[in-house]
Parts: C-alpha cells; structure tokens; sequence
C-alpha cells in the first residue's frame, strides 16, 4: 500500500520555480507515494490529486516595484496562506493522513498552522534559504521562524546544500535534517546545441546567459558591466543573452544597463520564460553566469538545469552557489566582478579547462533517481 503524502506550495501557480519543482517531486514518486497538492489559485493544471483554494495567484508574483512593495507582498502571502492552512487542516482532520511536507510558505503563517497540527501529522518543511542575513525587518523575521519552529519537536527539514545544512544545524536538531540536492528538469529534451541557436535565429555564436528573475541583489548590473570589459564584447562571435521577468528593477532599467554600458552584441528578453522557451536557451547556451549568491545559503534553479544541458556556470566564490561549483568543478569561480573580466576573456581565448566530464559526474550524483530514494526514506 501507497504511503499517503499531503503536499503544500502556496505559489505552486504564480511566477518561479515551484510549479516546476512540484510537478518533477510528482513525476518522480508518484509510483511509490499516494500524493494530494494543495494549493492557491489553483487552474487544474497539476496531473495528480489536487485541492486548491480559489483566488488570484498573480498576487504572490515577486512584485517589490515602488515604496512598501515588498511588505504588501509578504501581507498578501500571509493572508494567502491562512485560507490555504484553513483548507488543509478540515481535509486532515476529516482523513487519516499523517505526514505533509512544505515545498514553499510564508514564514510566519506557517508557524500558526504546524503548531496547530494535531499531534499525529509529521510535518516536513523545505528549507530554501537558512540564512539571517539582509534588512534588520528580514533579519527579525527569519530569526523568529527558526525560533519557534525549534520548540516543535517532530518536524523534519529537508535543504538543497551544504551552506543551508550548517546553517540549520545550529538552531535545529541535526538528525532532523536531510541535505537533497535541488534536482531540476523541464518536461522537454534538450535541443542539439547547434539546433537550438538556429532556432533562437543566432547560428555559430558562442552563447554566455544571465537566465532567470532579474532582481537587483541578482548583480545582473555589475555582470553586464564586467561583460563591456571583456573582450568578449568586441568580438563578433559572443552574444550575451539576458532573459528573465524583471521584478523590483522595470524594463527601462535593464535596457538602460545596455545602453549605459554599450554592450554589442545582445538578445533581450524581458518577459517570463515558458519551459520551451527555457529548454530552447539552455540547449543554446554556451555559458550560464550566475553573479549572485556571495554568502548566501540558497540554491539556483537555473544552476540545477545547468546539468541537464552540459551547460558550465560562471558563479562569485563562496556561498552555496560558488560551493556547489567548487566542489563539483561544474563551472568557474571568480572573486570579484573586474576578475569576472579577465574570466570571460579567458573564455575568449578558449583557455579555460573543460568541464564536461565533471558536469556528467554531477548530473548522476544529484539526479532525481538519488533524490527520491532520500525523501522516500523520510517519509
């Protein structure tokens, strides 16, 4: 008999990576585990068991654009989550379900519901960044989840690095912990490289990608300056490719970064990408930088698709980002963005080392195949 499994994501229908990540836990241990998926604003899009709250989930996009944004947003998700928990807790009390697990939440809003949790349901919660670091309001406001999370006692914590895992493990119990790679797919094959820039319209050019959410603490400005240091940008051959939704900068700005730097040779795609478009530019890129994560103690879905595509990533040393890479040699690391320069020069001059073989050792290493076994054993 199926091991019964109640899964939450409160943006699993708004803008970012939980639909995708939901829908690969499903597709992975669906034949193992019986799962119902609650969420909000739910469009019946999910392929398994679905219960959903209705309401509009445009509002728990990242929308941080003008003064006081950002609170009205953690205000809506706090709202949001409440009539979320309300639906959960009369489905528990009326099933016998006993285990639930968090994908994604609202710090706050959760705290209220897991300790109202009778005391038969074993909660799980993923634990995307264990962090305590930023504005003193976000400082506050993490340090007062993990507080009181600790107090209870039967909550089980899965993180996507090692960062996060010695993070966690001063204010949780360690034996509460499981560290599972964040493993990411699409639901398409990846393109021939070669394939896919013809399709994107740009044969023969060396693809270097800033791929995802543009936000400024992302260092998109500081990455697109030390590109126009290149010499990548005098050089026909490259093209630097930025796609992604701006979320508190506008599209003015990021178009004004261009201009402000004269950067050559650019493809601008200023909108939220669907997973063609996403498998088009992965299978196209040459090249993923990620210029954030400095410090920081969460994962990167554009980082975890890097695998899937043979694709190197260009990442600042240090944090779970650089860590990550470090470890598994998938990419290249730099301290600093005027090293950044003399990185992608490096790359213009083909002088770097190859990483395809250590990329194809990763890509087993945290495959869905090694994850599943993981969460199945904590279920």
């Amino acid at each position: 008999m199926k091991k019964k499994l109640l899964v939450s994501s409160l943006t699993y229908y708004s803008k970012g990576h939980s639909k995708e990540y939901v829908d690969n836990f499903y597709k992975h241990l669906c034949r193992d585990v019986d799962m119902t998926l609650f969420n909000y604003g739910g469009k019946a899009e999910f392929q398994g068991s679905e219960v959903s709250v209705p309401g509009d989930s445009e509002g728990l996009n990242y929308m941080t654009a003008g003064s006081g944004a950002v609170y009205g947003k953690i205000i809506r998700r706090f709202c949001f989550s409440f009539r979320l928990y309300r639906k959960i807790y009369s489905y528990i009390r009326a099933s016998s379900s006993n285990t639930i697990i968090f994908m994604d939440y609202e710090y706050i809003s959760l705290l209220f519901f897991i300790f109202f949790l009778p005391a038969r349901v074993n909660p799980i919660v993923c634990i995307h960044s264990a962090s305590t670091s930023g504005s003193f309001p976000y400082r506050l406001y993490k340090m007062l989840f993990f507080f009181v999370l600790r107090k209870k006692k039967n909550i089980k914590y899965v993180v996507n690095g090692k960062v996060a895992y010695d993070l966690l493990k001063e204010v949780v119990p360690e034996k509460s912990i499981s560290l599972i790679q964040y493993p990411s797919e699409l639901n398409c094959l990846p393109l021939n490289r070669e394939d896919a820039k013809h399709k994107m319209q740009i044969p023969g050019k060396i693809i270097i990608s800033l791929i995802g959410m543009i936000r400024k603490d992302k260092k998109y400005e500081d990455a697109i300056r030390a590109y126009s240091n290149s010499i990548c940008n005098d050089d026909n051959r490259f093209l630097l490719v930025v796609a992604g939704a701006p979320a508190n900068v506008t599209e003015n700005e990021v178009r004004g970064w261009l201009d402000k730097y004269n950067i050559k040779n650019c493809n601008l795609n200023l909108s939220y990408l669907s997973e063609v478009e996403l498998n088009c530019l992965f299978s196209a890129s040459d090249y993923l930088l990620v210029p954030y994560g400095v410090g920081g103690s969460s994962q990167s879905g554009p980082l975890s698709l890097c695998r899937n595509y043979n694709l190197p990533a260009i990442a600042p040393r240090g944090g779970e980002i650089g860590g990550y890479i470090e470890r598994e040699k998938v990419g290249y690391l730099f301290d600093g963005f005027d090293e950044l320069t003399l990185l992608l020069d490096s790359i213009c001059s083909g002088s770097l080392r190859d990483t395809r073989v250590f990329i194809a050792k990763a890509k087993e290493k945290y495959s869905w195949g090694v994850a599943k076994k993981r969460y199945i054993d904590i279920f």
